[in-house]
């Protein structure tokens, strides 16, 4: 098994608009794209990785993303992708988990398949509003 693993500072990003993906110029995405551009530079070889799943540990911030179509993990892949480290595959498991108490959050991409006895997920506990203006017009709404 081969593994990427990124450590960056919280938030995560999220897309600008509900509509479109993320880029290296969403909000948040900065340190996210330096990561990533960093990974591709010290080997060339060896991007874009290839996987067949992701392992976020989220910090403090896990942006609440479903009531506007998509799910927090969607925006680190739409990112590390635009910065050419990550193949964007069709489709990929996940597990998500949350430590309230970091600054930062752990963002693993791994190359085989999904193992009932290899992960544990662990429910996110703490969400947080994604601000009005980045929810979509139609969206403006609070959510609840």
């Amino acid at each position: 098994m081969r593994t990427l693993t990124f450590v960056v500072p919280d938030p995560p990003p999220f897309r600008e608009h509900p509509g479109r993906g993320a880029g290296i110029e969403s909000p948040h995405a900065t340190p996210l794209t330096r990561a990533g551009r960093a990974a591709v530079a010290a080997n060339p070889d060896a991007f874009p990785f290839q996987f067949e799943g992701v392992i976020v540990r989220y910090g403090r911030t896990v942006w609440n993303v479903d009531p506007i179509g998509y799910q927090p993990d969607h925006s680190i892949l739409e990112v590390l992708a635009a910065a050419g480290a990550v193949w964007d595959p069709d489709s990929y498991w996940s597990y998500d988990s949350q430590d309230r108490d970091a600054d930062y959050y752990i963002v693993t991409f791994v190359s085989e398949a999904a193992s009932r006895d290899r992960f544990v997920p662990s429910p996110i506990t703490s969400w947080t509003e994604v601000p009005a203006e980045f929810r979509g017009q139609w969206l403006n709404a609070p959510l609840r």
